[in-house]
């Protein structure tokens, strides 16, 4: 099986040489690789560029979905495996993300983890990537909200009709996902339109949890 891996990147030639230095590590190394660069000022074309064996495409004022979508009618093999070329790549990044597909698999993902140098991105790892992959299991987390300290839902992802793997790949088959992105599918019971409570009023104080990922607490406030 023969792998092409894809990127796009834009502005971030101080991050050519970590990735290409993962790139060159990895325990199974990709078969073709093709970056395609939006448009930038600042040599990033041509950091990435020296890579051995790597095919820069130019196409000024492509975003990421339209890089993507160049750098895999560009490439010369079935199996696309895309990264950031902002990252560095674990060893066995490419070996880990081809094994489910060697076995059968249409679809296979990864994880990512935060290298944090300031406060900003210390705080958008909090809000985005709070556990590691192997500390969290999507088909198992409680979930709940409450209302001046009055239970409103109590529920858990194990109660969905689809479960997280199911609606990832479903979702995938007509749109790339991004990191971060946000899926929504609706809400446990215990919502006021059910009638069994009442409505939010100006003061009411809620909060949002998920096992393992945080809280969150608001404040209803009625508009002026």
């Amino acid at each position: 099986m023969k792998v092409t891996l894809i990127s796009t990147v834009k502005d971030c030639a101080g991050s050519a040489d970590a990735f290409l230095a993962s790139l060159g590590a990895q325990t199974r190394a990709p078969d073709e690789v093709v970056i395609v660069d939006g448009g930038s000022r600042d040599g990033t074309a041509e950091a990435y560029g020296r890579g051995d064996g790597i095919s820069m495409l130019v196409e000024p004022g492509a975003n990421i979905s339209r890089g993507r979508n160049i750098a895999i009618a560009a490439a010369t093999h079935d199996v696309i495996a895309a990264t950031d070329a902002d990252c560095e790549l674990d060893p066995g990044w490419l070996e880990s993300i081809v094994a489910p597909i060697e076995a059968g698999a249409d679809v296979a993902m990864g994880w990512y983890e935060p290298m944090l140098e300031t406060a900003f991105e210390r705080c958008m790892a909090a809000v985005n990537l709070p556990l590691a992959a192997d500390e969290v299991d999507p088909s198992t987390l409680r979930l709940g909200s409450t209302v001046n300290g009055e239970t409103r839902q109590d529920s858990a992802t194990a109660d969905m009709i689809f479960d997280v793997p199911y609606l990832v790949w479903h979702i995938s088959q007509f749109m790339a996902l991004e990191p971060g992105d946000v899926v929504n599918t609706g809400t446990p019971e215990g919502v006021a339109f059910s009638g069994r409570f009442p409505y939010l009023t100006d003061g009411d104080v809620m909060t949002m949890r998920i096992e393992g990922l945080g809280e969150q607490r608001q404040v209803a406030r009625r508009r002026p």
